[in-house]
């Protein structure tokens, strides 16, 4: 019974392959030329149709901003936190939201204090606990963050690791920056001036500044009842001093871009803004 069947199979295979063959070739040349070429030309369309749909499918993909995909997974993680009643991890959880908001936001600010004042360089500088002695004696540090230059004039960054690989705008000893200590003692909290003057306060700081082609600076001191929060601080090149404006007016905003960059410098301040904008 199988021996029949399998002859039978073959036999219409046979039979379907001879139907294919006399019809080919009872087909001109010409025509079965066009019609292959025909063939190839729909399976050329149908190839480069995916292709773009699998291109474009994958750029729709990519363009879903981090920002999502880790605010998607930090929301799923909250909710799975809290339903697991883990504090510890929720307030981790909280925190890390609260400092990508904070990049993202004091990244803006220092732009704009930048634009506002056509300055060359803007730097928000925050403070950190690095170490302790062995007398408990903390010892704070100071990183020079959040750095824009003024493309339009050439100017280029110096803080990052590529950029800086001698770290010296990051754990900066507060003990060894005199400015520090001056705008926490000045009463108006700001320092505005040309390098020569800066540097009758602090000669190293002000010989940095020299090193990377700067000739005048401003900085506002921010603080929440005497505890460091930044130094926010913009700065222009040797030869760019027509472009800075009036003193009154650099103040003005240095004052005006420390009240923006405040909640986003202290969790505390952070979320008492939340609240005001959120109230429940």
């Amino acid at each position: 019974m199988k021996d029949n069947n399998s002859t039978t199979i073959w036999d219409k295979a046979i039979t379907a392959v001879k139907t294919v063959y006399n019809f080919l070739v009872k087909i001109p040349i010409s025509k079965f030329c066009k019609v292959i070429l025909y063939v190839l030309i729909i399976l050329a369309i149908y190839s480069v149709f995916n292709w773009v749909n699998r291109e474009v499918n994958i750029g729709a993909f990519e363009k879903v901003s981090e920002k999502t995909l880790k605010t998607t997974a930090k929301e799923a993680f909250i909710e799975g936190a809290a339903n697991a009643d883990s504090m510890k991890v929720l307030q981790k959880i909280k925190e890390s939201s609260i400092s990508d908001d904070a990049d993202n936001n004091l990244n803006d600010i220092s732009l704009n204090i930048l634009n506002e004042v056509d300055a060359d360089r803007s730097l928000i500088s925050l403070f950190h606990d690095g170490k302790y002695t062995s007398g408990n004696i903390d010892f704070k540090f100071m990183n020079e963050c959040y750095e824009k230059t003024a493309k339009k004039r050439n100017i280029t960054r110096v803080t990052g690791y590529c950029r800086d690989p001698n770290k010296r705008y990051e754990d900066i000893p507060t003990r060894d920056l005199p400015i520090y200590r001056y705008l926490r003692q000045h009463k108006e909290e700001y320092f505005l001036g040309s390098t020569q003057i800066l540097s009758k306060i602090d000669p190293e700081y002000a010989d940095r500044m020299i090193s990377d082609g700067m000739s005048f600076t401003a900085m506002y001191y921010i603080h929440e009842d005497g505890l460091p929060l930044s130094i926010i601080s913009v700065n222009w090149k040797r030869g760019n001093e027509k472009f800075i404006p009036d003193s009154t007016t650099v103040i003005k905003a240095l004052k005006t871009y420390a009240a923006k960059a405040f909640p986003y410098l202290y969790i505390e301040a952070y979320n008492k803004m939340k609240q005001s904008l959120n109230p429940t």
